[in-house]
């Protein structure tokens, strides 16, 4: 009787039962950061999946925070085919050492992502069986509004965050001393603050202002093209602006620039 269990048991594997019985695992993306954008959020993560049944990622995002907590929680639609995952992709798409990029305008129940907002995310790594892997770790970002279109600044015009215009009054304005050499500066003013971040590509890397650090108004900094510079306004709210292009030999000197604004106060992602 013995001999026949254990002779029924070897055959049931031979008949392919394993692979029920076998726990399907999956590798977890790591590395997620949350880029705020205006009305949009960019999330950049990395993947080390090349299982056979690998099928892409899901995005989950919450207004409340803990979300491997939250019980039901439904992911982020795939905006091309409105199903799952999130984004499709296949084993043969991963690349371990380059991050895998998106950006999302709707949120799970397909309302828009808001500026002022705070939104917090995780990414699960998905197979074709339906089966998740465990959650990358937890971001939190907040959208706020940008202008990438540019400003122009001439000599001694300045530029105001509250109503996004280069009306006074004026939380900096653009300078030139041409002593020993031109150079181009930046100062704050109205009880605006700055710090300079030095030189960029690209100023999305700036995605979380200092809170300390900054130089009180009336002091001006020098700045250079690629140059990302922070403010801390008189009413609390954090701006930064990247420095396009710089153009000293003209007739007319001047700055252009592209800049983002935190509508809500004491808030840093920017």
């Amino acid at each position: 009787m013995k001999k026949f269990i254990v002779f029924f048991i070897l055959s049931l594997y031979g008949c392919g039962i394993e692979n029920i019985v076998e726990t399907e695992q999956i590798n977890a993306p790591s590395g997620l950061v949350a880029y705020p954008k205006d009305s949009k959020i960019k999330i950049k993560f990395y993947s080390n999946n090349k299982e056979e049944k690998f099928s892409g990622f899901n995005i989950y995002i919450s207004k409340s925070s803990s979300l491997r907590s939250q019980p039901s929680l439904t992911p982020v639609k795939n905006p091309i085919n409105g199903g799952l995952p999130t984004i499709s992709a296949s084993p043969s798409d991963i690349d371990p050492n380059i991050p895998i990029i998106t950006e999302l305008k709707f949120d799970a129940e397909n309302n828009y992502i808001e500026n002022g907002i705070t939104y917090f995310l995780i990414v699960k790594s998905f197979s074709i069986r339906g089966i998740e892997s465990l959650p990358s770790n937890e971001v939190s970002v907040t959208p706020r509004i940008e202008n990438t279109n540019g400003v122009i600044l001439y000599t001694n015009e300045g530029f105001n965050f509250k109503n996004f215009s280069k009306s006074a009054p004026y939380d900096f304005i653009f300078t030139i001393q041409n002593t020993p050499v031109k150079k181009a500066f930046i100062t704050g003013k109205n009880e605006s603050k700055i710090i300079s971040k030095g030189f960029y590509l690209n100023w999305e890397e700036i995605n979380q202002a200092d809170t300390t650090g900054y130089i009180n108004q009336n002091i001006p900094i020098e700045i250079n093209e690629k140059y990302v510079i922070l403010f801390k306004t008189s009413d609390n709210h954090y701006a930064k602006i990247w420095i396009v292009n710089l153009n000293l030999e003209s007739n007319k000197p001047y700055l252009k620039f592209i800049w983002a604004y935190q509508t809500v106060p004491n808030n840093t992602s920017i």
